[in-house]
């Protein structure tokens, strides 16, 4: 059996073939600053997530706005949407990328440069998953177009290449399984 010679140039040096180009965020794009055993989170685990710390900010976001007079209203709503901005914002910074919710799906936020996550990118996160939330709770028949957007923003990670939401991108973040 003989084996052809790798094809070269008149000088004797193999020509060089560059890799295929892979545009960002295409498929087979690595994410940056992760390793490659890192594996994203599913979506499951995300909504899972995302339902229980909803339930640890929310019921006792209710019973204050029962006992202040304010549910369903957009004053309760805003507060709604600070005290999770909050919770989130503080939660992520402080412990290590999770908040409770996280931490019980055993997933966690990441950044896309490998670092620790920074204030600016945990509120970041928080702010943009905030302003949907509250303009998804204005008052009909704006509702059902601006609901869309928040709804938009959590299936995101169905077809992106780097399973992202609206408020992973801005914050420069991804979520991993931990």
């Amino acid at each position: 059996m003989s084996m052809n010679p790798p094809p070269q140039t008149p000088d004797g040096v193999p020509p060089y073939t560059p890799p295929p180009y892979v545009p960002q965020g295409g498929p087979g794009y690595p994410m940056q600053g992760a390793t490659t055993t890192t594996a994203f989170a599913s979506i499951f685990k995300r909504f899972l997530a995302v339902l229980l710390d909803g339930l640890i900010v929310g019921i006792p976001m209710l019973i204050i706005q029962v006992i202040l007079g304010l549910s369903g209203s957009p004053v309760g709503a805003l507060l709604s949407a600070i005290a999770y901005f909050l919770y989130e914002g503080l939660m992520l910074a402080s412990q290590n990328g999770q908040t409770i919710g996280k931490k019980v799906l055993s997933i966690r936020v990441i950044s896309a440069n490998g670092q620790a996550l920074t204030m600016n990118q945990t509120f970041t996160r928080a702010g943009v998953k905030a302003v949907l939330s509250i303009l998804s709770s204005i008052k009909p028949p704006v509702t059902s177009v601006l609901g869309i957007l928040s709804l938009l923003d959590y299936l995101w990670p169905l077809w992106d290449a780097n399973k992202q939401t609206w408020h992973d991108k801005a914050a420069g973040t991804y979520v991993v399984n931990a």
